[in-house]
């Protein structure tokens, strides 16, 4: 098992094999984020400015925090014994790679929501079994990581780049089927001290696919997006067999030294030499003693597969040609899957984006006080490879009430996803990310205000557009449920 953790933590008798401590010296630095308004201030728009109007942000605007990493850090690997380790042939540490690679694309489920951790005989992560928490004493409620939407996109961007080179998918919902692994990240009630920041089993060859790791950090801990992302993904390494280097520019390295390290495609002494434990892994791509940390991925899970497929969409709610009765509430719901996962989806209303991008089910818009008018909407959806879907346009419209509404009531449709792994993932870019710190500002969606909504009619106001009629007939709230998001960290 790799981790951060107290050397005055004792070991488990199953758990046989070296201890690998080491020490990590952290550069420390501070970054300030600050936090963005979800709408433009009073002064873009005269109608901002209008008493009787009214834009909600999303999520409320975030302080401005500083980050900064402490000044030392520890980890350690830990071996399963051959008592624990799957298959019938039991376990080999100097047997080579294995099978081909698969076709399709191995899973690594970041869990930041928490989970109820069980003791059932072994690492299981399809029933939330962990050997490591039911030997050190930390099973049963295992609590999220926290933050907002914003900051988990950020970590969740930044683990994604470490692992984007290979066929892989990273993803905080968890998936439908197995095998994948999963890495509780979260503060833990751990025993191994407040400089443990992560652990893991360290299986050599990926033996026993279901593995559960640990990254022991939250939304405030001070580390930024970068070093929880390096030790998210250390710790999952760990679970395929990679031990600690010597190079700090490789995420297998056991110091936090700063910037953003990688996979790298080159032969670094493995530390701990000579008793390295998953020597035959190693043996495949290097000479005695050294480990490439990307060739040996490469080897088990092949390269990235660009995903050509774009998501699919459809607006859920309301129903296409459906009438409200001015001032009703209700939900705009759209429904949208992926092959791999759906990273974001956002709402047009009559032209123009509103409220805010979504990045996990359910897609869902709050609608307060519709005015009088007609109305288009589309959804248009985002998957992990940039690919893009519009939906079909559904219009609906405002009267003034006459006895009823034909809109089927005031409740939204199916907002969550057909498919497991749609949902979740935040955003695409991956390489705006730094170790700056977790964004905590709330950047989601234009926030400027929807044509057709409370607008006055003429030839130069967007109304002219939407049916509306001259006078203004109150206020539309359109707010974003959004789900929080993930970041990320270095081993």
């Amino acid at each position: 098992m790799s981790k951060h953790r107290d050397a005055s933590l004792s070991r488990s008798p199953r758990l046989a094999g070296l201890m690998i401590l080491t020490v990590a010296a952290v550069a420390a630095g501070t970054a300030i984020v600050v936090g963005d308004d979800a709408m433009a201030g009073p002064g873009s728009d005269p109608l901002l400015d209008d008493p009787d109007f009214s834009v909600a942000p999303s999520v409320p605007q975030e302080d401005q925090t500083p980050w900064t990493d402490p000044d030392e850090v520890e980890r350690l690997s830990i071996p399963y014994s051959p008592e624990e380790m799957a298959g019938p042939d039991g376990w080999d540490p100097n047997q080579g790679p294995g099978e081909a690679p698969a076709a399709t694309p191995t899973y690594i489920f970041i869990n930041i929501d928490g989970t109820n951790l069980t003791c059932q005989g072994g690492d299981n992560s399809l029933v939330d079994s962990s050997i490591i928490a039911c030997q050190y004493g930390f099973s049963g409620p295992y609590p999220g990581w926290g933050g907002t939407a914003a900051q988990r996109q950020t970590l969740m961007d930044a683990v994604k780049a470490d692992w984007a080179p290979f066929n892989m998918a990273v993803v905080s919902t968890r998936p439908a089927n197995g095998p994948y692994t999963m890495c509780m990240t979260g503060p833990g009630n751990h025993p191994f001290g407040n400089n443990v920041l992560g652990i893991a089993p360290l299986d050599c060859n990926n033996n026993m696919p279901n593995n559960i790791v640990f990254a022991f950090h939250s939304a405030n801990d001070g580390f930024g997006a970068n070093t929880q992302a390096t030790t998210i993904s250390q710790e999952v390494a760990h679970a395929y067999g990679l031990e600690h280097v010597g190079a700090t520019s490789d995420i297998m390295n056991p110091y936090n030294a700063g910037g953003n390290p990688s996979f790298t495609d080159t032969c670094i002494n493995i530390q701990g030499n000579p008793d390295i434990v998953c020597n035959g892994q190693h043996l495949a791509h290097c000479s005695s003693g050294k480990q490439n940390s990307y060739q040996e991925l490469l080897s088990m899970f092949g390269a990235a597969d660009p995903d050509n497929s774009p998501p699919t969409v459809a607006v859920t709610y309301p129903n296409n040609g459906d009438v409200f009765p001015v001032g009703a509430d209700f939900q705009i719901t759209c429904n949208a899957t992926d092959d791999v996962g759906v990273a974001s989806v956002e709402l047009y209303l009559n032209g123009s984006q509103a409220g805010s991008t979504v990045y996990a089910a359910p897609y869902a818009w709050d609608v307060n006080n519709l005015p009088l008018g007609d109305y288009q909407v589309y959804c248009v959806a985002t998957d992990e490879w940039s690919n893009t879907t519009q939906s079909t346009t559904v219009s609906f419209s405002a009267q003034e009430d006459q006895g009823g509404t034909t809109g089927g009531g005031t409740t939204g449709g199916d907002t969550t996803g057909g498919d497991t792994t749609s949902g979740g993932e935040s955003g695409t870019d991956t390489t705006a990310t730094t170790d700056a710190g977790i964004d905590t500002g709330d950047d989601f969606g234009s926030g400027g205000l929807p044509p057709g909504f409370g607008q006055d009619v003429g030839d130069s106001g967007c109304a002219c557009n939407s049916g509306a009629p001259a006078e203004r007939n109150g206020w539309m709230l359109l707010g974003l449920l959004a789900l929080p998001l993930l970041r990320r960290r270095r081993d």
